[in-house]
């Protein structure tokens, strides 16, 4: 799907975190380090910079429970850094299951994604979503899922690659049912 994107307002989608780090860990066109703040300046005063970010990876959800449509995305800090700047159109990319599932550890917005992530060196990876939230039931069940398969795996000896693809088959089908997943 390398090359495929939407283009879409950042406005639109939650935050998975709760607190990030005010810098980037990678060059992606911010380079290793860069304050978000400053790369939103930057992003400010010349808008095109903005498309030279790789996509933002989104998925969408709906709560089992009241039907509420939630759109997340996986980089928070491209997504913040893309509010500061002011910016209303990004390229975005749907999310593969394998990225959501692995990105469970990430959901820790305590208000299921509406709340701007705080900047820290120190990030709240002790957060958990309150349990009104979707994304509270998405990570509850992800991580009930997850284990059940890890269990499997273990018995079982599967190992590696393996274990990642039996992870995905037996968790996909049920994530995308409860929570119609897209």
């Amino acid at each position: 799907m390398q090359g495929q994107y939407q283009i879409e307002d950042p406005e639109k989608f939650l935050f998975l975190q709760d607190t990030v780090s005010p810098t980037f860990s990678t060059g992606a066109n911010g380079g290793p380090g860069k304050h978000l703040k400053a790369v939103a300046a930057e992003i400010q005063a010349k808008p095109d910079l903005a498309k030279q970010f790789p996509p933002l990876k989104v998925f969408h959800v709906d709560d089992p429970e009241t039907e509420e449509a939630c759109t997340f995305s996986l980089d928070t800090r491209r997504l913040l850094t893309f509010r500061m700047a002011k910016v209303h159109a990004v390229k975005t990319t749907p999310a593969s299951f394998r990225e959501i599932r692995q990105s469970t550890w990430k959901m820790t917005s305590e208000e299921g994604g509406i709340i701007t992530p705080g900047m820290t060196s120190t990030p709240n990876k002790d957060a958990y979503p309150h349990s009104y939230t979707t994304l509270y039931k998405l990570r509850s069940e992800l991580e009930r899922l997850t284990q059940q398969g890890m269990q499997h795996c273990q018995a079982n000896n599967i190992v590696g690659e393996a274990r990642e693809a039996y992870l995905d088959q037996t968790i996909e089908p049920a994530i995308r049912a409860a929570f119609h997943l897209r």
